[in-house]
């Protein structure tokens, strides 16, 4: 949709997690991670300009940022046992 024409892009995604939460339930300590960082790399000839136009178009309707950035509320249906 923006006409970005790029040879390779990735991205890398790190995170904060404290094993105290997730792996032996420490009270007051959240399972979750607690902040995640990701950098964006694109192998392009486009100006510095239009990529920072992509990124925010990319992030503005990406359902994974939406999801991390709203709280989006999980409900569990059910489990099937097979």
């Amino acid at each position: 949709m923006k006409k970005i024409e790029y040879e390779d892009l990735w991205v890398e995604v790190e995170g904060d997690l404290d094993m105290d939460g997730f792996m032996h339930g420490k009270e007051g300590v959240r399972p979750g991670f607690q902040e995640i960082r990701h950098t964006i790399h694109i192998k392009t000839t486009e100006n510095a300009s239009k990529v920072k136009e992509f990124k925010n178009f990319v992030e503005s309707r990406c359902p994974v940022t939406d999801t991390l950035n709203t709280g989006t509320q999980l409900t569990p249906e059910k489990i099937v046992i097979e």
